[in-house]
C-alpha cells in the first residue's frame, strides 16, 4: 500500500490456523491453542530482517513472471514465510524452536530421500518431507545436516538439476527448449539456472541440449 505521500507498507495476511499448522510441522507436535504473539518485530535482529526479506521476495516473485506463476516455487516460500515469522516473532512456543530437535535413525531420512529421487517434479514443501519421514522439520533438517552435510531443499534443488540434466541429454533440440525443461524441474529464472547448471556441469545447458541434435 503506497499512500499520496509516498509512505509504503506491506500488510502480510495469514490465513486462520496457518502459524499453528506450521509451528505443530516444526514442533513435531499439537499446538492445541491459538498462539498468542507479541506486538511487535524488530527488524534490525537477524530473524526479523531476514523475515521481512522473505514478505519482499514472495510479492516480487508474484507479479505477472515471477517465480510465484510456479506452485512447485510459490509453495516453499508461502511455507519459509510462516516459518520465518515464527522465528521472527515472540510467542509461547519460541524457546522450544531453539532448543536441539529430537534424534531420529537414518531410517527417516532415508524414507524421505528416496521420495524426493523416485518424484522430485512434484509440489514439495518442508512440511511434506517432514511428513514423508514421519520427524519433525526441525529434526528432517537435523538429519540432513548431520548425516548427508546439507538441508532437504539444497537436496530437492539438486535432484531436481539432476533430472534437468539427464532431459537435456536426452531430448530433441528441435523439439524441446532449455526454458522449458527447465520450467518442468521448477527453475522460473532461466538466466540463474544456466548459471547454476554451468557451475554443475561445466557448460551452458544449451551446450547440452545442442549435442543430442
Amino acid at each position: 500500500m503506497t499512500t499520496s505521500d509516498g509512505y509504503s507498507s506491506l500488510a502480510v495476511k495469514v490465513a486462520p490456523g496457518a502459524l499453528e499448522n506450521a509451528l505443530e510441522a516444526l514442533l513435531g507436535r499439537p499446538v492445541t491453542q491459538p498462539l498468542d504473539l507479541g506486538p511487535a518485530i524488530d527488524l534490525r535482529t537477524r530473524a526479523g530482517a531476514g523475515w521481512a526479506r522473505l514478505v519482499r521476495l514472495l510479492v516480487t516473485e508474484a507479479g505477472p513472471g515471477g517465480m510465484a506463476g510456479s506452485e512447485m516455487v510459490a509453495a516453499p516460500l508461502r511455507e519459509a514465510v510462516l516459518h520465518g515469522l515464527l522465528r521472527a516473532v515472540e510467542h509461547p512456543h519460541r524457546d522450544a524452536l531453539d532448543a536441539p530437535a529430537p534424534s531420529f535413525g537414518p531410517a527417516a531420512l532415508r524414507r524421505v530421500v528416496d521420495a524426493v529421487e523416485a518424484d522430485p517434479a512434484r509440489d514439495l514443501t518442508l512440511t511434506d518431507m517432514a511428513r514423508t519421514a514421519a520427524v519433525s522439520v526441525r529434526t528432517l533438517q537435523e538429519l540432513y545436516r548431520r548425516h548427508l552435510d546439507t538441508t532437504p531443499t539444497e537436496h530437492l534443488r539438486r535432484t531436481r538439476l539432476a533430472r534437468a540434466h539427464r532431459q537435456l541429454r536426452e531430448s530433441d533440440p528441435s523439439e524441446t527448449t532449455v526454458s522449458a525443461v527447465a520450467r518442468r524441474w521448477g527453475f522460473v529464472h532461466i538466466g540463474r539456472f544456466a548459471r547454476t547448471y554451468r557451475a554443475r556441469y561445466g557448460e551452458p545447458p544449451s551446450a547440452t541440449l545442442r549435442r543430442t541434435g
